[in-house]
Formats: C-alpha cells, sequence, structure tokens
C-alpha cells in the first residue's frame, strides 16, 4: 500500500504557502535571525506523565495557539501502551482529562516466522522529549526507526504524526492501527466515516480524529462507546531505506461552528503534515529569537536562557482563544486549577507587556479582552470567564491599563490600535477619580461595588494584605465604596496612568489632553511625595483618610513610588537601604510581600511570599534610581534561590517562600513567567 511519503520537492512547492496560512496568528511579530532553535531547548518543562483519572491536577501538559485542550508525554520506557502516543487531551473548559491517551499508534511488523505478526512490544533507543512548541517520541525495533510528533494547527485542532523510517536492506510489511480510549462518565465515541467523532456527556462538546480520507480503514468501537481502533485495510509496505508518514488530527468543537471554521485547515494539515510542523519550527523559532536576541545581564548564559524558555513556554501554555463569552484571545493565571481559568485586570495588563515582543497580536488582544466588559462609568471589572456568570464585577484591579497599551505600542508602532484605546483608558483613569477618592483630595483608595472590605482588598489585588488589617469601609456614592485608607502604590500607579495617557495622546494628536495629564501627574508626585512618606523609617505608607495617619506596614507598597518615579532622590535613597536590610526585604528570595521583622510575616497569602510582579517593581525601582549594582545583585537571588526555577525542569509556581525559596501554591503562573522574562531581558 502507498503512503503519505514527504519529498524534499514537496516541501520546496508548498512550504511557504501552509507556513503562511498556519502562522496567521503572530504575522504582525517581527523576524528576527534564527541564532536560536527549538532543538537548542529540550525538556525545559517536564509534562512527561499519564492522568490515571479525569480529574487529575498534578499531571501537567502542553498547549499552544490559544487552544482549550493539552497534551503531555509519556514516561520513558520500554512500554508499547506509552510509546506511540501522548496522553491526554487535558480540556481547559472542563478542568478534566478526556483520555489517559486518546490516540495512539499500534504499529506491527509482519513477519514471515510461523508466529505471524510480531508486536513491537520491546522498542529500543527510546526517546521522550518536549522541545519550545513540539513534542517528540523517536523509538528502534531492529532496522526500523519509528518517530511520534506532535504540534498545534490551530486553537482548536493539533495534529499527531507518525513516521516509519525502514533502514534495514529488506522490504517489510507492517499493519498499522490507531487506537484510543476515553474515561467513563466523559465522552462516548462513536465511527465517523473512515475516523471517528466523542461527544462529551453532559454538555454536548464534541471532538473528531482525522486521518486522510484516501486511506482505507476499518473502523470498530466498543459496546460501551469508550474505545475505538481505526486498523487500515492493507499492510504498508516499506521498501528498503524508505519513509511512510501518516498523520492524525484532534479537533475540538468547544463553540458551536468550530469543525466547520476550521475544516479547510485541517483538510491542508491531513494533505501536508510535514509541512505543518515546518510551519510550527518556523512559527517557535521566531519566538525563541524575538526572546533571546537581547543584550542584557543574563543573555549570554545557558541556564538564565533555560528560564526565559520555561517563561516563554508557560506562557504560551496559559493562551487561550476567544470562545464563548471571552471575545478576544488573552492568558490565563493557569491552567493547573480550575479557578484560574479567565482573565483578571492586571494580569492582562503585565502579560501584555511581557509577550509583546514576541505575539504582539495576542497582546492587544489580550487588553481588548477586559475592556470588551468595561461599564458605561469607565470601570474595568476584576475578571472575566467563558461564563458571563461566573464574572466578578465587585471590584476592579490596579490600573496598568495604559502602561500596557503604551508598552505593546512600543513593540507594535501601532497608531490605530492606541486611538482604538484612548476613550477607553481615558474613562478608566477617571473611574478612579470618581468613584474611589473619598474626601477628593486627589489621592484615591482601593474600594468595591458592594460595600465590602473582601472586594477592596481583592482590588487592590493583594487578597488579604497586612496593611488592611484595621482599615473599614466607606461610601463615596451609590455602588462606589473604599476602604478608609489611600494607597501608595494605587497613587503611584494613577501617577504612571496620567503619563502614559499623556504620551499616548501626544502620539494621536490631543494636545491638550497631554497637556493636562502632564500637569495633574506634577499634582499628583507632590501629594505622594509630601503625604505618604515617612522621613523616620524611610519609606512609602498608606495614608488614613480620617487623620492623615500613615499606615506603616512595610510592603511593596513602599517601593511601587520608585518603580513609578514619584520618590525625590533623597527617599529614594532611603527606601533603597530599607530594601536592602536582610531583616527587613532582602530575604533569601527577596522583596517579601510584608516585611520580614512584620509580627504577621508568613501568615497569609499576601502577607510574606514573594510575588514576581511585586519584586520586579522592586528591581526596576532600584534601578531607575541608579542602583544598578543593587538592583542586579537581588535580582540574582531572584533567579538562583527560587526552588525549581534554574537548572530544573521544574514549573514556575504562584509566588515563592522567601526563607527557603521554596514554590508555592499554583504551578505554570503567567505573571512570575511574565515578569522572569522582563527581568531576563532587562526591560
Amino acid at each position: 500500500m502507498s503512503g503519505l511519503k514527504s519529498t524534499s520537492l514537496s516541501r520546496m512547492l508548498y512550504s511557504f504557502l501552509l507556513i503562511t496560512l498556519l502562522t496567521g496568528c503572530s504575522e504582525s511579530r517581527k523576524k528576527v535571525s534564527t541564532k536560536y532553535d527549538i532543538r537548542d531547548f529540550p525538556n525545559i518543562l517536564n509534562i512527561k506523565n499519564a492522568p490515571e483519572k479525569s480529574v487529575d491536577w498534578s499531571a501537567f501538559s502542553f498547549s499552544d495557539m490559544g487552544a482549550w485542550f493539552s497534551f503531555a508525554l509519556p514516561n520513558e520506557d520500554s512500554s508499547t501502551t506509552k510509546v506511540g502516543s501522548f496522553p491526554g487531551p487535558f480540556l481547559m473548559t472542563h478542568g478534566k482529562w478526556l483520555s489517559k491517551s486518546l490516540i495512539s499508534f499500534q504499529p506491527e511488523i509482519i513477519g514471515i516466522n510461523i508466529n505471524g505478526a510480531v508486536k513491537l512490544d520491546r522498542p529500543t533507543e527510546v526517546k521522550i522529549t518536549s522541545f519550545p512548541g513540539l513534542l517528540n517520541e523517536s523509538w528502534m525495533l531492529d532496522d526500523i526507526a519509528f518517530q511520534s510528533d506532535l504540534c498545534f494547527v490551530s486553537n482548536r485542532c493539533a495534529i499527531m504524526r507518525l513516521i516509519i523510517d525502514n533502514r534495514g536492506n529488506e522490504t517489510e510489511l507492517i499493519n498499522l492501527s490507531i487506537v484510543g480510549s476515553v474515561f467513563e462518565n466523559m465522552a462516548s465515541i462513536t465511527p465517523n466515516g473512515n475516523s471517528v467523532k466523542g461527544t462529551i456527556k453532559g454538555d454536548g462538546y464534541s471532538f473528531k480524529i482525522k486521518i486522510p480520507q484516501k486511506l482505507q480503514t476499518m473502523v470498530t468501537v466498543s459496546d460501551d462507546s469508550l474505545f475505538y481502533k481505526i486498523s487500515l485495510k492493507e499492510p504498508i509496505e516499506l521498501g528498503s531505506e524508505s519513509t511512510y508518514e501518516i498523520p492524525v488530527l484532534f479537533v475540538f468543537e468547544s463553540d458551536s461552528g468550530d469543525f466547520e471554521k476550521n475544516e479547510s485547515l485541517v483538510n491542508s494539515a491531513l494533505a501536508l503534515p510535514g509541512n505543518v510542523f515546518l510551519a510550527n519550527q518556523d512559527r517557535w523559532n521566531g519566538y525563541l529569537n524575538d526572546v533571546l536576541q537581547v543584550k542584557s545581564e543574563w543573555s549570554d548564559k545557558k541556564e538564565y536562557q533555560d528560564i526565559a524558555v520555561k517563561s516563554l513556554i508557560t506562557l504560551v501554555n496559559n493562551w487561550r482563544s476567544s470562545s464563548a463569552a471571552l471575545h478576544h484571545d488573552g492568558l490565563i493565571p493557569s491552567y493547573a486549577v480550575s479557578y484560574f481559568n479567565g482573565f483578571w485586570g492586571w494580569d492582562s495588563w503585565k502579560h501584555s507587556v511581557a509577550i509583546a515582543r514576541f505575539e504582539t497580536n495576542l497582546a492587544k488582544d489580550q487588553i481588548r479582552a477586559m475592556f470588551d466588559y468595561q461599564d458605561k462609568d469607565g470601570m474595568i471589572i476584576d475578571c472575566i470567564f467563558r461564563d458571563p456568570k461566573e464574572n466578578n464585577a465587585r471590584d476592579s484591579k490596579p490600573p496598568l491599563a495604559a502602561w500596557s497599551v503604551l508598552e505593546v505600542f512600543r513593540h507594535s508602532n501601532d497608531i490605530g490600535f492606541l486611538k482604538e484605546m484612548y476613550d477607553k483608558l481615558y474613562a478608566y483613569h477617571y473611574w478612579w477619580y470618581k468613584n474611589r477618592d473619598h474626601d477628593g483630595n486627589g489621592l484615591c483608595e482601593y474600594g468595591s461595588t458592594d460595600g465590602t472590605k473582601e472586594a477592596a482588598m481583592w482590588e487592590s489585588g493583594w487578597d488579604d494584605a497586612v496593611r488592611f488589617d484595621d482599615a473599614g469601609m466607606v461610601k463615596n456614592n451609590d455602588g462606589a465604596w473604599s476602604v478608609d485608607q489611600e494607597s501608595a502604590d494605587l497613587n503611584s500607579y494613577l501617577y504612571v496612568d496620567k503619563l502614559c495617557l499623556a504620551t499616548i495622546a501626544d502620539q494621536i494628536y490631543k494636545v491638550e489632553d497631554a497637556n493636562r495629564f502632564r500637569d495633574e501627574a506634577e499634582i499628583l508626585k507632590k501629594l505622594l511625595q509630601e503625604n505618604m512618606f515617612d522621613e523616620n523609617t524611610g519609606f512609602f505608607y498608606d495614608r488614613r483618610i480620617k487623620d492623615g495617619s500613615l499606615v506603616m506596614v512595610k510592603d511593596p507598597g513602599g517601593w511601587v513610588p520608585l518603580w513609578a518615579k514619584v520618590a525625590t532622590n533623597e527617599q529614594a535613597a532611603k527606601v533603597k537601604e530599607v530594601m536592602r536590610d536582610t531583616t527587613v526585604f532582602n530575604t533569601t528570595v527577596p522583596f517579601p510581600t510584608v516585611s520580614k521583622d512584620n509580627p504577621k510575616f508568613m501568615s497569609g497569602y499576601w502577607r510574606g511570599a514573594v510575588w514576581i510582579d511585586q519584586a520586579y517593581f522592586g528591581v526596576k525601582a532600584l534601578e531607575y534610581y541608579g542602583y544598578e549594582k543593587e538592583a542586579k545583585e537581588m535580582a540574582y537571588k531572584l533567579f538562583d534561590n527560587t526552588e525549581g526555577l534554574k537548572n530544573c525542569s521544574d514549573p514556575i509556581r504562584e509566588n515563592y517562600d522567601p526563607i527557603s525559596g521554596k514554590g508555592l501554591r499554583v504551578n505554570n503562573f503567567s505573571w512570575s513567567a511574565a515578569h522572569y522574562l522582563l527581568m531576563f531581558r532587562g526591560e
């Protein structure tokens, strides 16, 4: 039987067309020289596992292009139930594994001995490898080499292929089957032409497993509809030194009409699988070179390049495409827990800044996704989900949106994007002053729409921060309450917001607006300098509304004014000393979220653990005031002393223990990855 054979001619004829078709999502990415290749970075993140049940959050996997599903790699051993298969998929839409292995290649060499068919149950030279953007398995049996690869075709489709290479001197006959099963109560499988399809139980989501239409197959499905087998009707006749290639596609319908929308792409991928993988490698090599080709303290050192690549993969893993009530693509905080399966405000601003260099269109869409839910008064709500009933409109998040838009513009030079966003950013900026400045003195507070202190603390992003322990709530107007203290970090962010809006206004010829924003920024700078800094302790603090006294809790709010460049040089020098004190913030992993000498240190979520976004603000704060040596020393501690980050394939964590360096809470966390990437690049 003749198979699908890749030749150099077919690659030359079709590569350009398919690469253009398959990389449209990154068409705005600048082309740079390909100094780095995906094969320079094997197994940066460990995704070798197999889920034993549908709910298994300990098993990690790989996703790409905004897909709502992911696949893993098997562990290396000699078992044919694992080699030639990719565990999964894991469905982010459900927070469950559909299968332990939905697609598994099972080849059999037809021998001439009396035993007939000989199953490949003892492969040798087994190699299981994840590269950026590519999963790869290879093994040998006698003179026959097998290679199985997986990459993503689109946000709804992944492709697997099996390549069989006869390196011997004799023609071989090989039977080939593709088998798989689903976990009980997850789905039911039915035949679909020469392939199969499945329906997820309970909600009507569906999937297809497709092979080229020209192939003649026998399809069997078990009585309980949990298992299928697709067998080629004729054996593969493989001559000496010849190669056979067969693609299999997994297509997931998470929204109505996904199959139809992906049909032409699916057919192209089945016709030319080799070019799909070439296109994928081209895109990922572009990512790597965009990220790594920079001059910084860390850029020429392989162990730190690996951290940057780990950060890149983490961010792409958490990319989700527009679906249901999410109208634009964006990044979730982490796929490794169910409750982070949406988009958050200040997460989105930070993600966009980090990804703007290598995936500019995605960076824009991440911002747009949050503004899709901007209310009539200008508020950006806390978080949004595929199911809008899960959205949280009780609070907003710290105002870093204009900073994010301007950083995206710096990489895209897209004036149209600035024009698109300006009025929305303008409305959001002044929403704070209309709804979060209780006494109208120009210094804002965090708050909530429902009057609860819980939601107000969420608005700060520091869910249980020590600085709010003794705070109360005050009403501003209908649907707007504040905590009774003005926050140093919030007003520093608003200062940056004003300057960014002024720059955007300049770019789109709104000169009056630009001048007003700069004038307001100068006023706010003086308010911060004169009202929120304590000379005796040399630090910035929140300020109580009722009497102007300071909330004397040392936390990252004290160095955010330096990141925002609102501190005087004299104030910055004092803050630097506090930051560098080993009894306060200069811990094993520096920049804890409350000072080490606070009695409540390490007593909660934002009560001492190191969050990398706040640590990043600390590093940049020191740099901006000329303390580059000190900034570098503390940045090295962030890279070198965090568990599982350097010289290790463990995932990047949500936060870290400041004393031991132990990784804490959620795995594969986006904004930690985002800020490690920014620090690596020196940005």
